[in-house]
């Protein structure tokens, strides 16, 4: 039996697909986190190796450990992530693990990226 080749926007719709699937699995965990030192192990966690593929979940881990890395919004965050960051923040800004003065400024970055329409 011939295979009939996927179309350009059959292979896009893949990605997205497999990019939300990738998403849903990840935000729990990120909802999840309590400590920084628990979030910076998160981030860095290992994921599967397939040779010649990179797993859609990557993107996520890249942009929590470079926000973790920065404290700086990464500017391919969706809102879902980027919301989920300024929880976190919350979080342990409440649990004293911010030096004063910096989960105000971390919030309110994150508050503004959610409101720039120019932002996913």
């Amino acid at each position: 039996m011939i295979r009939k080749r996927k179309t350009n926007a059959q292979q896009k719709q893949e990605w997205r697909d497999a990019d939300q699937r990738a998403l849903n699995l990840f935000l729990p965990k990120l909802a999840a986190l309590k400590s920084f030192d628990e979030a910076w192990a998160f981030a860095h966690t290992p994921l599967p190796n397939n040779p010649g593929r990179v797993p859609p979940e990557r993107k996520f881990y890249d942009n929590f450990g470079d926000f973790l890395d920065s404290f700086s919004v990464p500017p391919d965050s969706s809102p879902a992530e980027r919301s989920l960051y300024l929880e976190f923040i919350k979080r342990i800004d409440a649990a004293g693990e911010l030096k004063p003065g910096v989960g105000d400024k971390v919030k309110c970055a994150l508050r503004n990226s959610l409101a720039e329409p120019g932002m996913h």
